[in-house]
């Protein structure tokens, strides 16, 4: 149906550049001219957009269609170019009503015999096949195409034309620059269309008459709506130039006030009339600065009355205004350069902060610096004191319990009951303390992260089956049933065993030792980074508050009964150190029935590691 090319994309830039300029031109429409010219540009855009999509069509019955669309902005917009230029003219007078109606009955008529062709050939008489390269057609015109529509529309463009040139003539070197600028945007669409008439276009088919009326109203919005503001007429002077935010003054080639608006009379401190002829020195007296930015093109900055004001000089040349002269702008920027100052203070004070908290961080670093070197040390001298500690006690412990042993087999004679009570005590007290600083000095090795993981290949259901098989013991002298639950075969995992053991055991056993009746549940399953074992017991519930001295070396927690029997020595504590040194984790909860649970999860390690 459609197919982008060449000549698609400039009819779309066209129309955009057309869209563009009438909403920019139509913020500025208090002149008749600048109605006019706002009008003509919407035709264009209709004209534009309408050839986009017919440049675009595949079919000829479609690109008819889209043509007759066309016509709506072909037939007004040199009438509006008709109207502008002679508004212009006329110095912005507006057109009758019935003026602007007797030019609009042919194109309207043209509009009509346009959408009736089919009835009797008058716009086209025929049409050429859809050409494979360009994707133009070429179209046969009839009688009214030459008389009422290019013959109407050459005759507008030739008045035009006419009054154009003779601005050029006539005018004054004020507004000659102007009419030479008209004069050269009405060319473009003469010149195009001739070509499209004449069929000289070098690519058949092809009608530029839009592109070259968007340039012309193009230059024209540019020409009237923007330099016209340097060459306003004294009608519009009070309207433009005393209405300004910004001071304007005027001087001739020797410095002398030509003109002033009424913004630069307040800047200056002036009352009254314009001090015409004089010099800006003699009357710009709290203004010292302002004669030294006098000589253009310059910019400067300067204190004014207690305010403070940009200035910008421009020169005029002989086909402006003033001969040789040159036109100063004053912009107050009083309030600008207080927020400015205002924004500097608290950038300052911004600095400032920043610079109180660098060094505050810099403190803190130095202090945590220190922390760590005397925890580093004080970490060396416990290592050092565990380690003389279990060599000192490990001798005389060792004697007590081997002399304790010597007496209870009774080889130095037959004990009393009293002795034998007495020497079974010590006997268990030494063999428990020899525990104890097995324990520490183990935990000290633990906790200081020097046990490193042996990563392998092991069945991490046989582990566990392992472990519980050997704590059944315990648990059956206290009446416990011992449960393993796993339904894994064969379940690889990549650890390192012995220390996946240990951790199991250290959490079964504790599960044991609180719970004095039911039993205690082993739950083995695999995720999908590792393995999971929850060790599931019916002794004292852990408060939430407490949890987490379950894993602190000596915690202290006590139920209503007193100490718990999970609340002193190391061995959770170095369990949760070797889980966290197989990078897995030990957590505890409430389970069903207020039991408590201890979940142990390991990842696959790298075998390398």
């Amino acid at each position: 149906m459609y197919r982008l090319t060449a000549i698609t994309w400039l009819y779309a830039v066209t129309t955009i550049i057309a869209l563009v300029v009438t909403i920019m031109s139509a913020r500025r429409r208090t002149t008749a001219s600048g109605r006019y010219l706002v009008l003509m540009l919407l035709a264009i855009t209709l004209w534009a957009g309408f050839g986009v999509l017919e440049v675009s069509a595949t079919t000829v019955p479609l690109k008819i269609l889209w043509s007759k669309f066309e016509y709506v902005g072909a037939v007004f917009a040199p009438v509006l170019l008709f109207l502008f230029v002679t508004s212009h003219e006329l110095q912005r007078r507006q057109h009758s009503a019935r003026t602007i109606v007797a030019l609009c009955v042919l194109p309207v008529a043209t509009l009509l015999i346009v959408f009736t062709n089919e009835w009797h050939s008058l716009v086209w008489t025929g049409f050429s096949e859809v050409s494979p390269a360009t994707n133009l057609i070429s179209y046969g015109h009839g009688l009214w195409f030459w008389v009422g529509y290019v013959g109407y529309s050459y005759m507008l463009i030739t008045i035009a034309t006419v009054l154009v040139v003779r601005q050029v003539i006539l005018r004054p070197a004020l507004y000659r620059t102007q009419a030479v600028l008209l004069l050269v945007a009405i060319l473009f669409p003469w010149v195009a269309s001739v070509v499209y008439v004449a069929d000289l276009s070098p690519v058949q088919g092809l009608d530029l008459s839009r592109v070259a009326l968007a340039i012309t109203g193009t230059v024209m919005a540019a020409g009237v709506f923007k330099w016209q503001l340097l060459d306003l007429v004294p009608l519009a002077r009070n309207v433009a130039i005393d209405r300004m935010a910004d001071g304007l003054i005027v001087l001739d080639p020797e410095g002398r006030i030509i003109d002033m608006n009424t913004a630069a009379m307040r800047l200056l401190g002036l009352d009254g009339r314009v001090p015409f002829g004089s010099r800006l020195a003699e009357v710009a007296h709290d203004c010292p600065g302002l004669e030294q930015v006098t000589g253009p093109p310059q910019e400067g900055l300067l204190r004014c009355a207690g305010r403070w004001l940009e200035a910008a000089v421009s020169p005029v040349d002989e086909r402006s205004h003033v001969a040789g002269g040159h036109v100063i702008v004053l912009h107050d920027i009083t309030e600008r350069i207080a927020r400015q100052e205002e924004l500097d203070l608290h950038r300052q004070h911004l600095e400032r902060l920043v610079e109180e908290r660098t060094q505050e961080l810099e403190r803190t670093l130095a202090d945590l610096a220190r922390t760590n070197l005397d925890l580093a040390l004080a970490n060396q001298a416990k290592d050092a004191f565990l380690t003389g500690m279990s060599h000192e006690m490990r001798t005389p412990l060792n004697t007590i319990i081997g002399f304790s042993d010597v007496l209870l087999q009774g080889m130095d004679g037959e004990l009393t009951h009293a002795q034998r009570h007495h020497a079974t005590l010590v006997n268990d007290a030494g063999k428990r303390l020899l525990g104890f600083v097995d324990e520490a000095f183990d935990a000290a090795h633990v906790l200081g992260g020097q046990v490193v993981p042996r990563p392998d290949r092991f069945d991490v259901g046989a582990a566990a089956e392992e472990v519980v098989d050997a704590a059944r013991g315990a648990a059956a002298d206290k009446g416990l049933d011992l449960v393993l639950h796993s339904a894994l075969e064969h379940a690889g995992a990549v650890s390192d065993p012995a220390l996946v053991r240990r951790v199991l055991a250290t959490l079964i056993e504790r599960a044991v030792s609180v719970t004095t009746a039911g039993r205690v549940d082993v739950t083995v399953t695999r995720t999908q980074r590792g393995s999971r074992v929850d060790i599931a017991d019916a002794g004292p519930p852990v408060p939430d508050e407490e949890i987490g001295l379950l894993f602190e070396p000596f915690g202290r927690m006590r139920t209503s009964a007193g100490l718990r029997p999970d609340a002193a020595g190391l061995s959770l504590a170095v369990a949760a150190a070797l889980a966290a040194g197989l990078g897995g984790t030990i957590e505890a909860g409430a389970g069903a029935e207020g039991w408590t649970v201890l979940s142990f999860t390991f990842p696959d390690m790298d075998m390398d590691e």
